[in-house]
C-alpha cells in the first residue's frame, strides 16, 4: 500500500523586477487619477456650498426677483463699463470664478434685476461678447455709482 509516496517538489519562483516596477508604475498612475477624480468631487461640492451661501436673498414677497444689485454685480457692470461696455465671455468667466460664481448666474441675476427696474435686459450676449444695453447708460450710472433709483 506504500506505493505511492509523495514527494515534496518545491518551486523555484523568479522575481521580475521590471513587472514589479511596471505594476507599481501602473497603481500610481490609476491612484493620481482617482485622486485627481475625487478632489474634482470636492471642489465641486464647496463651489455648489459658495454659490448657495451667495444667491440673492428671495424679498418678503416671495418673488424671484432681486431687491437689489450685491457688490458682484455692481462690481461686474463697473468693470463692462470700464471695458468700453463690453467684456468677452471668457472675461466674465474669469470675473465670475473669483467669487466662485458661474458666469450665467451672474448675467441673469444682474439682468433679473434691471428687468425688474426698466422692463428690459441690461446685459446681451452677442457672438462670444457680452454688451451692455446703451438705451439705459444713464440709468446705470445712477443704479451703479449713486444708488438705486
Amino acid at each position: 500500500m506504500d506505493d505511492f509516496s509523495f514527494k515534496k517538489e518545491r518551486k523555484i519562483i523568479e522575481i521580475d523586477k521590471s513587472k514589479i516596477a511596471t505594476a507599481e508604475e501602473a497603481h500610481l498612475r490609476i491612484k493620481n487619477k482617482l485622486d485627481q477624480i475625487l478632489s474634482w468631487d470636492e471642489q465641486l461640492e464647496k463651489e455648489k456650498e459658495n454659490v448657495k451661501t451667495v444667491l440673492p436673498i428671495k424679498n418678503a414677497t416671495n418673488s424671484s426677483k432681486t431687491s437689489h444689485l450685491d457688490n458682484v454685480q455692481r462690481e461686474l457692470i463697473k468693470l463692462m463699463i470700464e471695458k468700453g461696455n463690453s467684456l468677452s465671455e471668457e472675461e466674465v468667466k474669469i470675473f465670475a470664478q473669483k467669487f466662485k460664481l458661474p458666469h450665467n448666474y451672474l448675467i441673469n441675476s444682474v439682468n433679473e434685476y434691471f428687468y425688474e427696474k426698466l422692463n428690459d435686459n441690461l446685459i446681451v450676449e452677442e457672438d462670444a461678447f457680452y454688451l451692455l444695453n446703451n438705451d439705459y447708460y444713464e440709468e446705470i450710472k445712477k443704479i451703479i455709482y449713486y444708488g438705486e433709483i
